[in-house]
């Protein structure tokens, strides 16, 4: 096994075992369980088609590298090995929405290694395969929420909230919702640009969802009600600050990229909105080999205001180390929601994914490993 030696930078890669997908083993639970977030923030993210990385994030590195030694075996066997550790940088939390339309959508995008957040839409006909797989693997996953738009002709699937709605049916879409993703820490909106400004509308959506649920408002109009809907309602929530790939050229989408970089940096987080193109795959792998050391990609949970737990490290059993989650004080008055990033047009619906014409084929993991539906 891997020592801890070293400089800064500490990545721990869980063992496989059998040389299937990862999903973690109860050795390898127990192992991340009893690290949590006790030296510092843990980050787990795919390596590849064969293992988890867990990244650890602290200003206490000699603490953290002392503290690790006796948690990488379980019962005198290796749960976790190759250990490095980073210091904080800017978060960036790069949300993939619309999916579950089409097959084949997870592949590329879980072979970049990063703790993206997967945003699926409850009625598609692939979110049932998508979200039992993504469940599997610790990845945080929220409810894409249909919410009716400016132009309703954009309607072209089924489970829109809309504004003609009463109470009851709308609960009953909701419920299907959750029924639809099991293994959601939230929700954001997918459309939405009229539903979103009526602000006693977003309040019945809110007080409907579970009380452990994150919200992110996507900002599909500049006078959107969720973010400051869900502050009222005391609940976790972040909002968009750059939609990555209304313009499908890589080159674009890493400006874009680089647009939400610019933003994390000067308030120490960010989200981004992208899609599963093949672009957008190709685009962020680019960022990340440009300015990987610059930032940390890192799931929706970690932004929010205040912080959740990792799906992971939910299901730890109680006094695992875990970030503050308690909800922010009531304020005399809600916050406004916050300018999108420059550049960015606030009331343009995102465009909704569609297969491309010719999707690149991946990299075809090796036959006994069972790749991403």
């Amino acid at each position: 096994m891997a020592g801890l030696g070293g400089g800064l930078g500490v990545l721990l890669l869980t063992a496989v075992c059998g040389g299937v997908t990862p999903t973690l083993t109860e050795r390898q639970q127990e192992a991340v369980c009893s690290i949590g977030d006790r030296y510092g923030r843990l980050d787990m993210m795919p390596s590849g088609f064969e293992g988890m990385a867990v990244r650890v994030v602290t200003e206490a590195p000699d603490a953290a590298r002392e503290g690790l030694r006796g948690t990488l075996t379980v019962g005198g066997e290796p749960a976790l090995s190759i250990a490095r550790i980073e210091e904080p940088r800017p978060k960036l939390a790069i949300v993939i929405d619309d999916l579950g339309l089409h097959p084949g959508q997870l592949l590329g995008l879980w072979s970049l290694g990063q703790p993206l957040t997967w945003a699926l839409i409850p009625e598609a006909p692939y979110t049932p395969g998508y979200a039992e797989w993504l469940q599997g693997h610790g990845a945080s996953m929220l409810i894409h929420l249909p919410m009716e738009p400016l132009a309703p002709e954009m309607m072209g699937i089924s489970g829109y909230l809309r504004e003609d709605q009463g109470l009851a049916e709308r609960r009953a879409i909701i419920e299907d919702a959750l029924e639809a993703v099991p293994g959601a820490i939230g929700f954001n909106n997918h459309m939405g640009s009229l539903l979103t400004t009526d602000r006693d509308v977003m309040r019945e959506v809110i007080e409907a969802m579970p009380p452990d649920f994150l919200v992110l408002d996507s900002r599909t109009t500049a006078t959107s009600q969720l973010a400051r809907a869900a502050r009222e309602a005391h609940r976790p929530v972040a909002e968009r600050a750059v939609f990555l790939d209304n313009e499908r050229a890589p080159e674009r989408i890493v400006a874009q990229l680089e647009e939400a970089l610019a933003i994390a940096s000067e308030r120490g987080s960010a989200v981004a909105i992208g899609h599963p193109y093949p672009e957008t795959v190709e685009a962020i792998r680019a960022f990340v080999s440009r300015h990987g050391h610059d930032v940390h990609l890192v799931p929706i949970e970690r932004v929010t205001e205040p912080p959740l737990l990792p799906p992971w490290l939910r299901s730890c059993p109680a006094g695992a180390a875990a970030p503050d989650t308690q909800p922010p004080a009531a304020a005399d008055q809600p916050a406004e929601p916050a300018a999108p990033g420059p550049g960015q047009p606030p009331s343009a619906e995102p465009p909704a994914a569609e297969p491309p014409a010719a999707e690149p084929a991946p990299q075809s993991p090796p036959p006994a490993q069972a790749p991403p539906p």
